[in-house]
């Protein structure tokens, strides 16, 4: 089955021009950076000078007469965008020279550090807490137990236990129990032209426990496998705003998995890996994730078997004075086994936070998926114990009903935008991004 719509007319060329306009003004302050630093090279700096706009201004302080001109039509392209940099610096040095952020966390964690409280956000799930406890079976093992909640009764509750080691270290595992109730999640339709006025909204309850294990290879390396058993329900939405979310869908043709008592059991294998070089602000390296599961359902009807295979890669790339590019590719595969289907909740997807971050979440659904982006990262003021940077990216991506069968890149979604990252040693803790795609503006927040 598949539901499909009659494409938009979405001003494909202007996004085009949109996104050749950003890689332009990132290749051309590339190239700047580069033309002021071919024959001097600049005095050693400390750490907090050398990834600031300070070290940029010591260092082009003796440029030969003819650097001076060479690098002129870049510096006057790339003026409205150093300025902006300079303003989003001084504001955000407000906030993080206080230490707000810092000062807060340091009031809700213990004496030695090991058990703590943290305040969460995001846009799925909402506003909630999360208590931490460090090395509570041996070193390095970590218990999480959190819970959010957000409009419309917006629900989220979960225990994970992470690094546990087995078998006199030569093993890891962990376990994950969560509850979910999203009440109000956004449908479009299924396919890469569904239209975005073909809005309506249904409730999704999920119940989910995983037991993980792995050989233990080394602190930048994860193998696992997962067993997991997960019951899902599916409700008409309780936005009254929009229309609900219906079964039989279109010309009698009815919507996968919308149903209640759903029980999956699922078999997965992953691959995890993280080789940058700092993990709250990773300026060079590769990292990323690929794997690989399938998926059962348990009763009398058996109506749904599926595999899902995906991955996402990041390469980062460092410029100079502590300037990067991210450049990022992932993608997901579901296949129906015979005579199976796959519920439309676990298809691909485009509109999340972690893909094309222009669209509203689950604006396009389909089997498959392929997804890239390219960020460049500006760093504001960098400390030994962390800092704050801005972002500027691109992202494209497309949903398929086959990928392997159907694969272009003529139809490619775009969203572009510039965000704020604060982060420390461990990773970042809040994120503020402004995306804008031929559909909509949104601003997304996270925080810890």
């Amino acid at each position: 089955m598949h539901v499909a719509h009659q494409p938009s007319c979405l001003p494909r060329t202007l996004l085009w021009r949109q996104l050749l306009c950003c890689f332009s003004l990132i290749l051309i302050f590339s190239s700047t950076i580069f033309a002021q630093n071919t024959e001097a090279t600049p005095a050693p700096q400390n750490t907090a000078a050398s990834d600031s706009i300070a070290a940029w201004k010591q260092a082009n302080h003796s440029r030969s007469t003819w650097e001076t001109l060479v690098s002129l039509p870049g510096e006057i392209a790339y003026l409205p965008l150093r300025l902006l940099f300079l303003g989003m610096e001084n504001g955000i040095s407000a906030v993080y020279e206080r230490k707000l952020i810092e000062r807060i966390n340091n009031a809700l964690t213990s004496d030695d550090g090991l058990t703590g409280l943290r305040p969460q956000y995001t846009s799925a799930g909402g506003l909630g807490l999360k208590l931490f406890q460090k090395d509570l079976f041996n070193k390095g093992s970590r218990l999480n137990i959190g819970a959010s909640g957000g409009l419309q009764m917006r629900q989220r509750y979960y225990l994970e236990l992470n690094r546990l080691r087995l078998f006199g270290g030569k093993a890891s595992g962990g376990a994950l129990l969560r509850y979910q109730n999203l009440p109000s999640e956004r449908f479009y339709g299924i396919g890469a032209d569904s239209d975005e006025d073909n809005q309506s909204n249904f409730a999704l309850e999920q119940y989910n426990a995983e037991l993980r294990l792995g050989p233990y290879l080394s602190p930048k390396t994860d193998i696992e496998l997962v067993v997991g058993f997960e019951q899902n329900n599916i409700f008409p939405g309780r936005d009254t705003s929009l229309p609900r979310v219906r079964t039989p869908f279109v010309d009698g043709d009815s919507l996968d998995g919308f149903e209640t008592e759903v029980r999956l059991l699922s078999f997965q294998a992953n691959l995890g890996f993280d080789f940058t070089d700092h993990p709250g602000n990773p300026t060079s390296g590769l990292r990323g994730v690929v794997g690989s599961g399938i998926y059962q359902q348990l009763g009398a009807s058996e109506e749904y078997g599926f595999s899902k295979t995906r991955f996402d890669l990041q390469q980062h790339v460092h410029l100079l004075y502590g300037r990067s590019l991210a450049f990022r590719l992932a993608g997901e595969v579901n296949k129906a086994f015979s005579d199976k289907r796959v519920p439309f909740y676990y298809l691909s997807e485009l509109g999340r936070l972690e893909t094309v971050r222009g669209f509203t979440r689950g604006r396009f659904r389909d089997n498959d998926m392929l997804f890239g982006s390219v960020e460049f990262r500006y760093p504001l003021r960098v400390r030994r114990d962390g800092g704050f940077s801005a972002a500027l990216f691109v992202d494209g991506g497309r949903v398929y009903e086959d990928l392997t069968g159907d694969f272009g890149l003529e139809d490619l979604e775009i969203s572009y935008g510039l965000g704020i990252n604060i982060w420390n040693n461990s990773g970042i803790i809040t994120k503020i991004e402004f995306a804008k795609s031929s559909e909509r503006f949104r601003v997304n927040f996270q925080l810890n």
